[in-house]
């Protein structure tokens, strides 16, 4: 066994490929679709740091409040989204306002807080 991020994995073939790739680049990007029924514990053997992919109009709310909660419950820190396919007319930025201050933005953990 050893560790890879956080996690302690056994070893394979595979996760022994990747083990070198990741220890000789300064870089390495992976593209995970996370889906409930298998969770997102595995998220913290292959990173620290997570940034979730949105589409428009295709991702629900319940969906992206999901997903949220897998990566942030694997230990995984969610450093950021991008939205994908956003209306060209949208002006928000992304950010909602709290119900509480009208001059800071919310964190994305409160996107779904009513206002």
């Amino acid at each position: 066994m050893h560790h890879v991020g956080r996690a302690q994995v056994q070893g394979s073939a595979f996760t022994d490929t990747v083990t070198a790739a990741y220890t000789g680049a300064d870089l390495l990007l992976t593209l995970a679709t996370l889906d409930a029924s298998f969770g997102g514990d595995h998220l913290a053997t292959w990173a620290t740091d997570a940034v979730a992919v949105i589409t428009a109009g295709r991702s629900s709310w319940t969906t992206i409040n999901a997903t949220g909660e897998m990566v942030r419950l694997s230990g995984t820190r969610l450093v950021s989204a991008v939205l994908i396919g956003a209306d060209h007319s949208d002006e928000s930025l992304g950010v909602t306002h709290t119900p509480h201050s009208h001059e800071a933005e919310a964190p994305l953990q409160d996107l779904h807080s009513n206002p």
